[in-house]
């Protein structure tokens, strides 16, 4: 009986590209130019040796982070304005105080884009791509708004129940509010 072989020795022995997994960050958090993390910290359950392991190297792209990498990469050095812009209208139109946050973040998105196409920031891209672009940002802002909002929401209703709890076994309110000070300072 012949035996069928997918994986001939002979490519078993050649040596495969080393994998990377490389995140671009360009979030809101103070991160530093380059962090690593490990799956393994994240599990439910701490684990000695994972069977498994995958290691995330990730890279600051915010301006002024990175700056060799970003000179390096044209690309890379626009869309990081890019999305600085994105995030300076964000603020400036006041995006978390306005009724209709959607069409604020259309207009921020919007003010943004015209802003990178007469600085020659991703003028092709943007010109060839603008309504997408225009799209996907809105979304992916509200959504991110819209989330921040609920855990926010969530966090408050959570906060409530303790404080109610806490005063129904007899807890004064200066101590609940001396416990739960920091609370409101250190929230998500």
């Amino acid at each position: 009986m012949t035996r069928l072989s997918f994986y001939p020795s002979t490519m078993l022995l050649t040596d495969p590209a080393t994998p990377r997994f490389v995140v671009f960050y360009n979030g809101e958090d103070d991160l530093p130019d380059v962090s690593t993390q490990k799956l393994s910290d994240h599990f439910e359950k701490p684990i000695d040796n994972p069977e498994l392991e995958l290691t995330v190297t990730t890279l600051n792209i915010n301006v002024n982070h990175n700056r060799n990498l970003l000179e390096a990469c044209k690309t890379l050095n626009e869309y990081s304005l890019f999305v600085d812009k994105v995030k300076y209208y964000i603020t400036e139109y006041k995006v978390k105080e306005v009724a209709d946050k959607r069409t604020a973040i259309a207009k921020a998105v919007n003010t943004a884009i015209d802003d990178c196409i007469k600085e020659k920031i991703l003028y092709d891209f943007l010109t060839k791509y603008r309504q997408e672009v225009q799209d996907m940002c809105t979304v992916e802002y509200y959504e991110q708004l819209h989330n921040d909002s609920t855990r926010k929401e969530g966090f408050d209703e959570g906060v409530t129940k303790i404080i109610s709890n806490a005063l129904s076994k007899g807890h004064s309110a200066e101590e609940i509010s001396d416990s739960f000070a920091s609370l409101y300072t250190d929230q998500p």
